[in-house]
């Protein structure tokens, strides 16, 4: 089962593409669920009740679309609430996590490499999981090897800590860079793609390379990952060149 985390629509101030498009573009392509997580800014409870219905409008028996927010956190920090159904109104991100938690929700931190957050104990014991791949900041090739590094600290603080990749998607791609596969066997509705997700019943999948949800950073992974990122990088110089 195959879907796709941190979307944004235009219910979000930057998104493109309506629900409506969204969900049409990811059935079309086969993908069984899609998890949305509008930006938190300006948001209300009204906008988040319409959010919710309408994601239940366009679920069905072989598609589900998932309801969220990200959520932005004193420090510039985000937070994904995939599964949350209502706001909240605190900026603390430890209120936040555990407003999510309440909700039945994932609370799971967005793009860490991007502002650097500072990462406090406490609050890393109460994560679900990082954004240890982020299609819009890394690319859908190959994930970065300081994310891995960062989740191998963090998951001796926390050991269900769990490793996600989302795309950080605004508008609508060609394909999709990066997507979510969960393992046989689960039922099809919010509650049991929810429990995979927490029980780290999924793989990440880029476009080459795969991670398990709770991948090690040993000196092998590391190696991997910085070769394939040098030859990117070298394809990407003789394009420009060629141009």
């Amino acid at each position: 089962m195959r879907g796709l985390i941190h979307i944004h629509t235009t219910f979000s101030y930057d998104g493109e593409a309506s629900i409506e498009e969204i969900c049409s573009f990811s059935r079309k392509r086969g993908y069984r669920f899609i998890a949305i997580t509008e930006h938190s800014d300006n948001f209300s409870s009204k906008r988040m009740e319409v959010l919710v219905g309408t994601c239940e409008k366009l679920s069905n028996a072989s598609f589900i679309a998932i309801p969220g927010i990200e959520f932005s956190c004193d420090g510039n920090m985000h937070l994904l609430g995939i599964g949350v159904t209502e706001i909240c109104n605190s900026t603390g991100a430890l209120e936040i996590v555990d407003h999510i938690r309440k909700s039945g929700g994932l609370a799971i931190l967005a793009h860490p490499l991007l502002e650097n957050y500072e990462i406090k104990k406490e609050l890393a014991s109460k994560l679900d999981g990082i954004e240890i791949w982020n299609a819009a900041k890394d690319g859908g090739f190959i994930p970065r090897s300081k994310a891995l590094e960062l989740f191998t600290r963090l998951r001796k603080e926390n050991p269900r800590l769990l490793g996600f990749g989302g795309l950080d998607l605004h508008r609508l791609p060609k394909f999709p860079k990066l997507s979510i596969s969960i393992n046989n066997g689960v039922e099809n509705s919010t509650e049991s793609i929810l429990r995979a997700l927490k029980g780290g019943d999924f793989k990440i999948e880029g476009r080459y390379y795969k991670l398990n949800s709770a991948p090690d950073a040993s000196s092998m992974t590391r190696v991997s990952i910085l070769l394939l990122r040098k030859v990117l990088d070298l394809l990407k110089a003789l394009r420009d060149w060629h141009k």
